[in-house]
């Protein structure tokens, strides 16, 4: 039985892609850091999508936690996607920022997606055909520098990832996606599936997408 690895699952796009994949009929493990949520997304789609789901806790500041959940993934599941699903935003100087903030959020926005990955690919390679989706959330009606480009660090780790796994049976697909308005269109749910719902259609067909609103 394969399962779909669905990181930052606790956040609105996050559970959108997890009950797009459920609809699927597709078996899921949810990671992210607010476990009574997840635990709520997971029971609602037991009961309402009759697929198998697990929760586990994360904290993407935290190699260590990082480590554990990988660990536990490759112990009790045969995995054959992984969503790395991060929200990047980079606010302020970059000088002005105190260095413990800095090193949270480059682990966060950055270095936790490529720890994920690499401890996963050994399970995602035992399969014929498995995906690595990464997908970047930005607010784009005022990006900072630092945002632009923390999102082009990311796409390039995904393109070199997807020629290193090209004879592996892995394929590496990444998708930025733009938010014109923080607290406007993006408070409806059906904006958040309609996203999924792209995301997932387009899984198959797109090295690179860009989704705005």
């Amino acid at each position: 039985m394969n399962f779909s690895v669905i990181r930052n699952a606790d956040t609105s796009l996050g559970k959108a892609i997890a009950i797009a994949l459920a609809n699927l009929g597709r078996h899921l493990i949810l990671l992210g850091r607010d476990s009574a949520m997840l635990e709520e997304i997971g029971g609602n789609l037991r009961t309402h999508c009759k697929v198998k789901v697990f929760v586990i806790a994360a904290d993407d500041s935290s190699t260590h936690s990082i480590l554990k959940v990988c660990e536990r993934i490759n112990d009790d599941f045969y995995i054959d996607l992984f969503v790395n699903y991060a929200e990047i935003d980079f606010y302020g100087r970059f000088s002005d920022r105190a260095v413990h903030r800095l090193e949270m959020d480059l682990r966060t926005n950055y270095i936790s997606g490529p720890i994920y990955t690499h401890q996963l690919l050994p399970n995602l390679m035992l399969h014929a055909n498995a995906y690595v989706l990464n997908l970047y959330l930005s607010y784009v009606s005022n990006p900072s520098q630092w945002t632009t480009i923390l999102k082009a660090q990311n796409i390039n780790f995904s393109n070199y990832l997807g020629e290193d796994m090209e004879d592996s049976g892995v394929i590496a697909k990444a998708c930025n996606i733009e938010i014109n308005d923080m607290k406007g269109s993006m408070n409806d749910a059906d904006e958040y599936s309609a996203i999924a719902k792209a995301l997932l259609d387009d899984l198959f067909h797109q090295q690179v997408m860009t989704v705005s609103l």
